[in-house]
C-alpha cells in the first residue's frame, strides 16, 4: 500500500512538473514545444487512465471539439485547394482541443494550482524583459542574439514575439499580489515595481499592439477592481512617463510609435510581411492590416458557412486574387482571430467558438460580482486582451503562438466549473 502511494506521488509530481514548467518551455523554439506538448498530453492521458480517474467532460469542451473538427471537415471538403499536408495540420490541431480539456481537468482534480504558476510565470516574464533591456544597452542579448530588424527578440532571437509573450503572461504575474497576505510598504514597492518592468519589456520589444494591449489591460484592472486601485494607477503611471523619456530619447521607439505624431493608424510603420499582389490600395483602408482584413472578408464570402480549412488564408487569398481579378493583400495568416476563425470555419465554427466565450463570461459575471480580489479578475482580463477585437493577433494554429493562446483559454476555463467535495 505504502508502495503504491509512493508510485501514485511520483506520478503526480511528475505531471504537475511538466506543467508548471510551460512558461520556460515557451521561452524555446517551436520544435522543443511541439515535442513537449505531444509529452505533456500523452503522459496526463496515462496518467489518468493508470489512476483509474474519469476525464469529466463539460458543456464547453464539447464545443471546442466540435469546433475541431469543423476545421479538418472544411479543410477535408477544400482538399483539392489546400493539399494533404495542411488535412495533415487539420488533424494536429485537434492536440490544442486535448490540451484544453487537460488543463480543466487538471484544475478540477485539484492536482494543480495557480501559484506555482503565478510565480514561474513572473520569473519568465522578467527575466525576458531584463534580456530585451539588455540587448538595448549593449546591442545583443545575454545569450548574443542581435536585434532583428529594429525589433528586440531577446532569447526569441529572429521571432519578434517578445512583447506579445510577456503581455500574455502579464497578468499572471500581477496576480502575483495575491500572494501576500498582507501588503507591507516593501511588497507594495515590488508589485509597482513588476508592473513597471513588464510594461517597459514590452515597450522595448518594439511590439506596438501588445504594448497598448497592456495598458488597456491595467485600465480595465483599475476600473474593475474593488482593492489596489492606487497601485495600480501608481504604475500605470510610471509606465506612460517611462514611455515619454524614451519615445523622446530613442530613435527606434520613436519611429516605431510615430503615430502619435502622425496621427495615422498604429501600424503605418510596420514591417511589411505581407505579399503585395498589386500596386493599388483597396478602397477606404490605406493600412496594411485593413488591406489584410479585406482580403480576409473577401475569402471568407467565398466559403461563409464552413469556411475554406486549416490555415487556407494564404492560398485562398491568391486563388481570390488570381481568380476574381480582386486587388488583395495577402498575409500567411489574417492577424486577427475572429477573421482567421471565419476563413478557416466559417460562420459554423466562429458562432461555436462565440458561444464558448459567452459561457466563460457568464461565469465571470457572477463570479466578480461577489469578489473580484481573486485569481478569476487577472484570468477576466486576460481573456479580455487576448480576445479584443480590433487588435492584430497572431494565428491560433501556429505552434507558439497557438500553444499559449490555448493554454490561456484553459487556464480562464477554470472558472466554469468546482469540483464538489
Amino acid at each position: 500500500m505504502i508502495n503504491g502511494l509512493e508510485k501514485n506521488y511520483k506520478q503526480t509530481s511528475l505531471l504537475k512538473a511538466l506543467f508548471y514548467i510551460f512558461p520556460l518551455i515557451m521561452l524555446s523554439r517551436s520544435g522543443l514545444i511541439t515535442a513537449y506538448l505531444t509529452i505533456l498530453t500523452i503522459y496526463s492521458i496515462y496518467f489518468f487512465y493508470k489512476n483509474k480517474i474519469k476525464i469529466k467532460i463539460f458543456f464547453i469542451d464539447y464545443f471546442i471539439f466540435l469546433f475541431f473538427f469543423l476545421l479538418v471537415f472544411s479543410t477535408v471538403i477544400n482538399l483539392q485547394n489546400l493539399g494533404y499536408l495542411l488535412l495533415f495540420k487539420s488533424v494536429s490541431y485537434i492536440r490544442f482541443g486535448l490540451f484544453f480539456l487537460i488543463i480543466r481537468n487538471l484544475f478540477y482534480y485539484k492536482f494543480l494550482n495557480f501559484k506555482p504558476i503565478i510565480i514561474i510565470t513572473s520569473i519568465s516574464c522578467i527575466f525576458l524583459s531584463f534580456d530585451i533591456f539588455v540587448q538595448h544597452i549593449y546591442g545583443q542579448d545575454l545569450f548574443g542574439y542581435r536585434p532583428w530588424h529594429d525589433r528586440y527578440a531577446g532569447i526569441f532571437n529572429d521571432e519578434p514575439i517578445a512583447g506579445s509573450y510577456i503581455q500574455k503572461f502579464s497578468f499572471l504575474c500581477i496576480s502575483i499580489i495575491l500572494l501576500f497576505k498582507k501588503l507591507t510598504i516593501q511588497k507594495k514597492a515590488l508589485i509597482i515595481l513588476i508592473i513597471t518592468t513588464l510594461g517597459i519589456g514590452i515597450l522595448m520589444s518594439t511590439d506596438r499592439m501588445p504594448f497598448i494591449m497592456y495598458l488597456l489591460g491595467i485600465t480595465v484592472l483599475i476600473i474593475v477592481t474593488r482593492k489596489f486601485k492606487f497601485l495600480y494607477l501608481l504604475s500605470l503611471f510610471l509606465i506612460l512617463f517611462f514611455f515619454i523619456i524614451i519615445f523622446k530619447n530613442n530613435t527606434i521607439i520613436e519611429k516605431r510609435y510615430s503615430f502619435l505624431n502622425s496621427f495615422v493608424s498604429p501600424f503605418y510603420n510596420f514591417n511589411k510581411t505581407h505579399i503585395e499582389l498589386n500596386n493599388k490600395n483597396i478602397p477606404i483602408f490605406n493600412d496594411d492590416y485593413f488591406k489584410i482584413f479585406y482580403s480576409s472578408y473577401e475569402i471568407w464570402k467565398k466559403s461563409p458557412i464552413i469556411g475554406n480549412g486549416a490555415k487556407s488564408y494564404s492560398i485562398s487569398c491568391f486563388n481570390a486574387s488570381y481568380d476574381d481579378k480582386k486587388k488583395l493583400f495577402c498575409a500567411p495568416h489574417a492577424h486577427n482571430i475572429y477573421f482567421e476563425i471565419l476563413t478557416s470555419a466559417g460562420i459554423i465554427g466562429f458562432s461555436i467558438f462565440v458561444i464558448c466565450i459567452f459561457s466563460l463570461v457568464k461565469k465571470f459575471k457572477k463570479k466578480l460580482f461577489h469578489d473580484n480580489n481573486n485569481i478569476y479578475l487577472f484570468l477576466f482580463i486576460i481573456l479580455f486582451c487576448e480576445l479584443f477585437p480590433f487588435r492584430s493577433y497572431g494565428s491560433i494554429f501556429h505552434t507558439v503562438n497557438g500553444t499559449i493562446f490555448w493554454y490561456l483559454f484553459g487556464l480562464v476555463s477554470t472558472i466554469n466549473f468546482t469540483k464538489k467535495k
